[in-house]
Formats: C-alpha cells, sequence, structure tokens
C-alpha cells in the first residue's frame, strides 16, 4: 500500500523556492568563482570528450590560455572548426586501449609535443593530462604549458656546454671542484683523460694529489694548496703529474677560493692546463740558448786566441760543457800535409795506460787506412758517428773502454786540414744533434785556427799600417795646421776689407757733398744763361750724386755690424716699432701705407741700433715693392716659445720668385731695374748681417702676387 503524498502549504512551498533560488544563486556565484580561476590558470587548460575514434574527439572546454597557445579564438576551439590531435613523446596507449583503461582507474598522459599555429610559429609545449569518467563518458582534463623558451635555453647550455667541452679537448684544459667540507672532488672529463684516469674513478682530495702529482713536485704543491686555503694566498703552479702509463707530463692548475657568508672556505674551484709542449719548448729553448750562449763564449774566447795550442785547450774545454764525452781530441795535418799534429787532448778521467805512447804512435802513422778513424776523417773530410766502434775497421784502438766515437773534420777554404774527435765508455752516446752541435764548433774553430796561423803575416801587416796610420795623423796635423792658418789669414783679410771699405765710404762722403754742392750752385746761380739741356745733365748729377750719397751711407752702416761687439739690452718692441714707423712717416704717408700690430707685443733682448736696421729695412722694403694700384698693408706679429722670439712682416706686395729667396739676403742683389724702384741693394743684406750679428736667423715666406712674409728668429738668452 502507498504511502499518501503530503501537500505542501503555499508556506512551505514559499521557503522552498526560497531555499531553492539561493542555492541557484550560491551555485552560479561558485560557478563565476570557477570560470574566472578558471579563465586566469598560468597554464592552458582544456576538457577534451574523448573517443575510440581520434577524428570524433571533441573539445568540450578550455580557458583563455589554451586558446592564445593555439593561436584561435575559444569559440572555434568549442564550434569544433579545430580539433587537435595529441602526438606525445611519452605516450603509447592507443585511444580505444586508453577507454577501457580510464574506465577501470585514473590514467595521466605527460610529455611534450610541437604545436604549429595558423601564423606559421611552432611552439614546444609540455603537456600533462588525465583521464576522468564523468556521467559514463571519458574525459581528458589536460594542461599546456609553453616550454619554446625553455627548450631554445636548454639547447643553447647544450650547445654552450658541447663546445665548452670541446674547446677543453682542444687546450687540453680541464676543470675541478673541491668541496672543502667533503673532501670531495670533482673532475671534469677532461682531466681524466689529462691524468690517464677511469671516469668511474672517485678520489677524495688528498687521495687525489698523492696519486697524481710528481713525488719531486709533491710537497710544493701541498703547500701552495694549503697556503691558497688557509692563507688566501693565490694558486697558480706548474708541476708535474704521473699518469698510470708511467708518462709524465707538465700541467697549469690555477684555483680560486670561494668562502660562505661567515668568511669559511667551501670550495676550490679551478683549472688544469696541459703545458707539457710549452715546458718542453721551454727547456728545449734553454738548452738551445745555453748551446748558443756556449758557443757565443768560445767565439769571443777563441777571437782573443792567437796561438793553435792554446785554441785547442779552449775548444775542448768548451766542449765539457756541450757534450757528454770520455776523451777527446783535436789534429791538425802539418804544413806538408804528411803527418797529424795533435794539438790538444783530454782524458776526463780515463787510465793514463800507456796513453801517452799511443798518441805519439798515432800521430806518426801516415797511411790513411791505418792511421784510425781521426786519420779517415781528415784525409776524406767527412764526418764519422759510430755508435760501436768495435766494429769499425777503420778504429785503431787506444782505449779498449771506449765504446762510440764522433769525428767531424775543420775545413777551411775546402780543404781539410784537421779533425775534432770526441770517444765515450757508453754505445750509441752521441746524437745527431750533437753531430751537427760539433760541426758547429768546427766551423768556429776554424776561423780561430786561421787567425793563429796567419798571425804573423798579420803582425807584419799591422806594423806596416801602424807607419801609414802614423803618416796620416801627420799629414791631418800638418793640414789643420795650415787651416788655422788660412783661417787667420782670412780673418785679417776681412777686417782689412771692412777698414778699407769704411774708409773709402768715409772719404768718397766730402767729395761727393762737393759734386753734390758745387752743381746746386752752378744750377741755380746760372739756371738763366744755360740751356734746357744743360740743367737736365746737372739734374742727373744731383740724381747720382744722391743715390752715390745712399749707397755710401749704406755701405757704413753694413761695415759697422760686426758680430760678437754688440751689447744686448731689453728692449720693448712696441717702443721701437713706434720709433721706426715715426722716422718712415714721410714714406708712409706718400704711399698711403697702412701698418697694424698689438700693443702687447713681448719685450726682446737685443741691441737698440740693430733691432731698429733690421725693422727699418724690412718695413722699407715692404713700401718699396708694393704692388701699383693697391695700397700697402703691413702686419707685425711676434710669437715665442721657450727659447726664441719670431717676428713677422706681412706685406701685401708684389712677392719674390722662390728661386731668388736666398740670393735677396747678398749686398748688391736687387731683382728691379734701379730707375722702377729706388734703393741700393744693401737693406736686406744689412738685415741678414744684424740678425746674425744679435744670434738668429732671417728667413722668407712669398709667392709673386701675394706679398711676402719676412721671419726673424731670435734667442731668448
Amino acid at each position: 500500500m502507498k504511502a499518501k503524498k503530503e501537500k505542501l502549504t503555499p508556506s512551505e512551498l514559499k521557503k522552498l523556492v526560497h531555499k531553492l533560488e539561493a542555492r541557484q544563486s550560491k551555485l552560479e556565484l561558485e560557478n563565476e568563482k570557477f570560470k574566472l580561476m578558471f579563465d586566469n590558470l598560468f597554464d592552458g587548460t582544456s576538457i577534451y570528450l574523448e573517443d575510440p575514434d581520434p577524428l570524433k574527439r571533441r573539445l568540450v572546454e578550455c580557458n583563455k590560455r589554451y586558446a592564445d597557445l593555439s593561436g584561435r579564438s575559444r569559440e572555434d576551439l568549442l564550434e569544433l572548426k579545430y580539433t587537435r590531435s595529441l602526438q606525445i613523446d611519452l605516450e603509447d596507449d592507443s585511444n580505444e586501449d586508453q577507454l577501457q583503461k580510464s574506465k577501470k582507474e585514473k590514467s595521466y598522459r605527460h610529455g611534450n609535443f610541437s604545436w604549429t599555429r595558423p601564423d606559421g610559429k611552432d611552439n614546444v609545449i609540455e603537456y600533462r593530462g588525465m583521464s576522468v569518467i564523468w556521467d559514463g563518458k571519458l574525459y581528458t582534463v589536460g594542461i599546456d604549458r609553453d616550454i619554446t623558451e625553455r627548450k631554445k635555453i636548454e639547447h643553447e647550455l647544450i650547445e654552450k656546454n658541447f663546445r665548452l667541452l670541446k674547446a677543453e679537448e682542444i687546450a687540453h684544459l680541464g676543470f675541478l671542484d673541491w668541496d672543502l667540507q667533503t673532501n670531495n672532488i670533482f673532475l671534469s672529463d677532461e682531466v681524466y683523460e689529462l691524468y690517464g684516469l677511469p671516469r668511474t674513478s672517485h678520489f677524495t682530495t688528498p687521495e687525489f694529489v698523492t696519486k697524481v702529482v710528481h713525488p719531486d713536485d709533491l710537497k710544493y704543491v701541498s703547500e701552495r694548496l694549503m697556503a691558497a686555503i688557509n692563507e688566501n694566498q693565490a694558486y697558480n703552479v706548474d708541476h708535474r703529474i704521473v699518469r698510470p702509463d708511467g708518462e709524465i707530463i707538465w700541467v697549469q692548475a690555477q684555483a680560486e677560493l670561494s668562502r660562505d657568508q661567515s668568511g669559511n672556505p667551501v670550495k676550490l674551484l679551478g683549472t688544469i692546463l696541459d703545458i707539457t709542449l710549452r715546458k718542453n719548448t721551454e727547456n728545449s729553448l734553454n738548452k738551445s740558448f745555453q748551446t748558443l750562449n756556449t758557443l757565443y763564449e768560445i767565439t769571443k774566447q777563441l777571437g782573443l786566441s792567437l796561438n793553435i795550442e792554446e785554441v785547442g785547450a779552449k775548444i775542448l774545454e768548451s766542449l765539457e760543457k756541450l757534450l757528454k764525452w770520455q776523451r777527446g781530441s783535436i789534429w791538425l795535418l802539418d804544413k806538408d800535409k804528411n803527418a797529424m799534429q795533435l794539438i790538444s787532448h783530454s782524458k776526463m778521467g780515463l787510465d793514463d795506460v800507456n796513453y801517452k805512447n799511443e798518441i805519439e804512435r798515432v800521430k806518426n802513422i801516415l797511411s790513411a787506412d791505418s792511421g784510425g778513424i781521426t786519420r779517415w776523417v781528415i784525409m776524406h773530410g767527412k764526418t764519422i758517428r759510430s755508435g760501436n766502434i768495435k766494429t769499425d775497421k777503420r778504429y785503431l784502438e787506444i782505449d779498449s773502454n771506449i765504446k762510440s766515437e764522433l769525428c767531424v773534420p775543420i775545413v777551411l777554404n775546402g780543404n781539410s786540414i784537421g779533425c775534432i774527435n770526441v770517444e765515450s765508455c757508453e754505445e750509441n752516446a752521441f746524437s745527431e744533434e750533437d753531430e751537427k752541435l760539433l760541426i758547429t764548433l768546427s766551423n768556429i774553430s776554424t776561423s780561430a785556427i786561421n787567425n793563429a796561423q796567419l798571425f804573423n803575416n798579420l803582425g807584419i801587416e799591422l806594423k806596416e799600417r801602424i807607419k801609414t796610420d802614423e803618416k796620416i795623423i801627420k799629414l791631418n796635423e800638418e793640414l789643420e795646421k795650415r787651416v788655422m792658418q788660412r783661417t787667420a789669414k782670412l780673418a785679417e783679410v776681412n777686417k782689412e776689407l771692412e777698414s778699407f771699405a769704411y774708409s773709402v765710404s768715409h772719404d768718397l762722403r766730402a767729395p761727393l757733398r762737393s759734386i753734390m754742392g758745387f752743381s746746386e750752385i752752378i744750377s741755380k746761380r746760372y739756371k738763366d744763361k744755360l740751356s734746357g739741356e744743360s740743367l737736365e745733365y746737372f739734374g742727373y748729377i744731383l740724381e747720382a750724386s744722391r743715390n752715390m750719397s745712399n749707397l755710401i751711407e749704406d755701405l757704413l752702416k753694413f761695415s759697422r755690424l760686426k758680430k760678437g761687439e754688440i751689447e744686448k739690452e731689453e728692449i720693448d718692441l712696441n717702443e721701437i716699432i713706434q720709433t721706426v714707423i715715426h722716422s718712415l712717416s714721410h714714406d708712409i704717408n706718400n704711399n698711403n701705407v697702412k701698418i697694424e700690430f698689438s700693443d702687447n707685443l713681448p719685450i726682446i733682448k737685443a741691441e737698440r741700433t740693430l733691432m731698429g736696421q733690421i725693422l727699418t729695412n724690412l718695413i722699407n722694403n715692404s713700401i718699396m715693392y708694393h704692388r701699383k694700384g693697391i695700397n700697402p698693408v703691413i702686419k707685425l706679429s711676434a710669437e715665442e716659445d721657450n727659447e726664441n722670439i719670431i717676428i713677422k712682416i706681412i706685406d701685401n706686395g708684389q712677392g719674390i720668385p722662390k728661386e731668388h729667396h736666398e740670393k735677396i739676403f747678398n749686398i748688391f742683389q736687387r731683382l728691379h731695374p734701379a730707375d722702377e724702384y729706388p734703393g741700393t741693394g744693401i737693406g736686406l743684406a744689412i738685415v741678414k748681417k744684424a740678425v746674425s750679428a744679435l744670434g738668429g736667423q732671417v728667413s722668407l715666406e712669398s709667392e709673386v702676387g701675394l706679398g711676402s712674409t719676412f721671419m726673424v728668429l731670435l734667442p731668448k738668452n
């Protein structure tokens, strides 16, 4: 019998409706919260309805980030305009298997895949998905994260790590990391390779140092390591290591100490570099340097030796520093080439059993076949290097202890004149390098031996040369004496010429004044009685007389200029220029000359009269040789440095051709006819002589049509 269903009262029904509405509002609010969180998740999130047929697989929900990753709108995705088929690296199950499996238990899928967007951009996506069953249907909730940049960085790191490993391999450079707290040490692959250790080896630091460092270097390396850790000293050590196969190589170890916040040492990070080649090269170079230095010293010593026996002794003495041998000798052929001459020998500790007698016996053997190796080398001019002389029929035994020999010829002008011979008690004692070294020494010795043999002839020649040198010295002394005499005479002649010029100029002034005076009187007093032609001639006489007077006056000025007979004083250059301008005011006004100079010209040290003559003649020269139709402009300036003052007189005149720049300073040199430009041709010569008297120099820069610049350089002191 069915229970009777109770009817709800309107009041109860209303309450139930309100309750349902409140629950609906709460669900909507929760749904909004979920939607907000879902859309704002950092990773792309999607919900797919699975189907055994991949083409029927359908997206039922996704957030904004998922749509952004796909490069499509959320609406396109949900309207099935786009379907993605997952190709995940770590997932092998088929959808059918996954569907069946997910009905029994939860299933997770994860992996990485490449997602191509509509814009053609490929992104690498990390995917994690979980299968859930709801309402009897299989869904996959997926989380997609864009790891494109991370993968790019990982790829770059892999590339960099590869390059680093390759660089370490090429450079034979390894890396180590010593943990000072645990004493464990990490070694890079290249360190294992350098040290010849298997990569599975594991060491604590003390074990590692003891195992690989050369015993002779172990104490030094340990001390430097402790100093780096305890005393914060730099660790940069070259030392040897011993590989398991016994090979010894050189490494350069460098390390830096890192500390924690409390200052306690934490790690020692360092590098190991294979420097075996460098060390071998250094050793080879050092050996070569020592050899070259020894050869240089030998050359110097042999150059001072003019006695053959002394030369031989020094050669053997030097050989003791270059080669390991027990017996050595130096032989020469006599002048008739029918006997060997022993000029030096050394046993270096060998037994002296009948040694001298045997030497004498060998000296007297003339036959090349029976004279031993030394005789054979001298006669044939060829080197012999024998590792076991007992098997050489040419060997003439003197000491049974000798087992190997090296003998090289001494060659002069293409002819063998002797040999250098060294012997050892060990087999194969001499190398190819030893042979080259002994040949070099032989070449050096040849010169010394030749010098000794030529000493007597050279002595005679030197005596003759000394006599010749004495004659040359005597001739030089006589020549020097003659030069001094000629110089004195020349000075005397110059003095006489200066006196003569002054005297002539002075004596000519009186009669010249008479000529000018009488000419003026006649031309004035008898003006009415003389014809026009006669008056013209008197004008010529007066003009010539005035020119002659100016010439005599300039000659007097020129003759008075004598270097070394002046007294310098400090002169205000502004003041002396004003004086010069005032003295030339007539010419300046008549020619509309503009003279420009600053009012702060320096104080110079000179002789006032000479300085006035210099400036007067230079300014007058610029006025005289101005360009016709152009008003002359003359600029004066002065520059100075630590040692000199340079006075410049710049004009806008005619300019002077370059070929005449030096010539115009000579006396009586004129570039224009006297009727075109007046003057005596002495002005610039006076300038040059006056400047020279003041210890200075005068020079010129000028081009035709562009004016001239005269520069007067005067020393400050």
